[in-house]
């Protein structure tokens, strides 16, 4: 199972996306100011989704960087003990479901299952 409600991930799909600036019909590259589209991107042989990329070459050493960095967090990641975010997560849950009843609150309820 995953870690229930993460919060602050970094959208892969814009990470790996070109830095772009918003035109009337397309986006621009920031570097060579030529129209981006988004398209299929493989990363290790994995589709990632579909990132607007720019071909030119300073997009394609940011892009160099955003996988550097992709690479780094996926290496922090495989430590994490999703077993104990989820109990913590749960326990939170379950006190606020608690707390709800026991003040007659329905904002609190509301709150904690949603």
């Amino acid at each position: 199972m995953k870690p229930l409600f993460l919060r602050n991930k970094i959208d892969i799909i814009t990470l790996l996306s070109s830095t772009t600036y918003k035109t009337e019909f397309f986006d621009k590259c920031i570097y060579c100011h030529k129209d981006v589209e988004n398209d299929y991107y493989e990363h290790k042989g994995e589709v990632i989704g579909m990132p607007y990329r720019c071909n030119c070459e300073k997009a394609k050493e940011e892009l160099n960087a955003k996988e550097l960095l992709l690479e780094k967090l996926s290496n922090l990641q495989q430590g994490i003990d999703v077993e104990a975010i989820n109990k913590v997560t749960k326990q939170a849950i379950i006190s606020e479901l608690d707390r709800a009843y026991e003040e007659d609150c329905e904002e609190i309820l509301h709150s904690a299952i949603s």
